[in-house]
């Protein structure tokens, strides 16, 4: 696993065999929310933020993230799943 440090946390990511480039794991410092909106507000390309909490949807939709809601996430992996 690669490690990399992020002004918002410290993030991990992997890019495993069959490709997930571009997913961060972000490990929160303090509360979760506040974490992912810093990420998003410090981000320079194109977010896409899964929660189903409508005030931290509110949130990062403000700063310019696409939301999805985690029925979306679950179906998404059920497609990719062997």
């Amino acid at each position: 696993m690669q490690r990399s440090s992020r002004q918002a946390g410290r993030t991990l990511h992997s890019s495993p065999a069959g490709g997930w480039s571009g997913v961060d794991v972000v490990l929160a410092e303090r509360d979760g929310d506040s974490t992912i909106v810093e990420v998003v507000s410090a981000a320079e390309d194109d977010v896409v933020v899964v929660t189903s909490d409508r005030e931290l949807r509110r949130r990062v939709e403000a700063l310019g993230a696409d939301v999805r809601g985690a029925g979306w996430l679950r179906d998404t992996l059920d497609t990719l799943a062997p």
